[in-house]
């Protein structure tokens, strides 16, 4: 099935309407009906602010990098989009076609 894949890139931290940006991310692409929606925490990385995040096993923080990666039509995903931009969500976004496929 030809989709696109979007990967969205926040901080941890970050917050929207005082919840977890992460976690309104994640329900607003359920709530959209979208293809499917996954969170992974960076071990290394950095930004816009050139400031590096860098995780270790003694200085776990919530302001790591964090990327969302969420599956859909191009449709779909706009409409996301502009869903997340009306509810205040700030990000930095990258778009890519995709196939959805199964193994097994």
């Amino acid at each position: 099935m030809e989709t696109e894949l979007l990967v969205i890139f926040i901080n941890e931290s970050d917050r929207v309407h005082h919840h977890s940006a992460v976690d309104f991310i994640i329900r607003q692409a359920l709530d959209s009906g979208l293809a499917g929606a996954s969170a992974f925490r960076a071990i290394d990385g950095f930004g816009n602010h050139h400031r590096l995040h860098h995780q270790t096993l003694l200085s776990m923080t919530d302001d790591e990098g964090v990327a969302i990666c969420v599956s859909g039509t191009s449709d779909a995903l706009s409409q996301f989009l502009g869903a997340l931009t009306a509810a205040g969500v700030i990000a930095a976004t990258l778009r890519l076609p995709a196939t959805i496929g199964h193994i097994g």
